[in-house]
Order: C-alpha cells, then sequence, then structure tokens
C-alpha cells in the first residue's frame, strides 16, 4: 500500500492580502481605458469625447495593406 500525503493546511483568507491587488488594478485601470479609447478612436475620422464623428473607416490602418 502506499502512503497518501495530506496537503499542507491553507492560511485563512485575509482581506488585508487584497489591498495590493487593489492598487494595482486602481493605477493600472486609466491606462488601459486609453488604450481601448486609442484603439476606439482609430476607426473614425474624429472623436468628440466617446462619441464618434463621421462614418466607419479604416483608412488610419491602410499601412497594414499599402
Amino acid at each position: 500500500m502506499t502512503g497518501t500525503t495530506l496537503p499542507a493546511p491553507r492560511a485563512p483568507f485575509r482581506p488585508q492580502t487584497l489591498i495590493p491587488y487593489a492598487v494595482l488594478v486602481l493605477a493600472t485601470l486609466p491606462i488601459l481605458v486609453l488604450y481601448v479609447w486609442l484603439t476606439y478612436s482609430s476607426f473614425f475620422p474624429r472623436i468628440e469625447g466617446f462619441r464618434p464623428v463621421g462614418p466607419f473607416t479604416l483608412e488610419n490602418w491602410r499601412f497594414l495593406w499599402d
């Protein structure tokens, strides 16, 4: 018969361990939002806030196939 080992006991959950993750998320969120806005705005000739002005276009991406 082979011996089975028991898993190590887990430490109890402490809410304080989430603080570094919350700080990282709050610091990273504005950067991610700006990247999303930059990508979104590349599909329209002009953007006012988050509202596109003008039709959808791939003109800003033509360097990929020229």
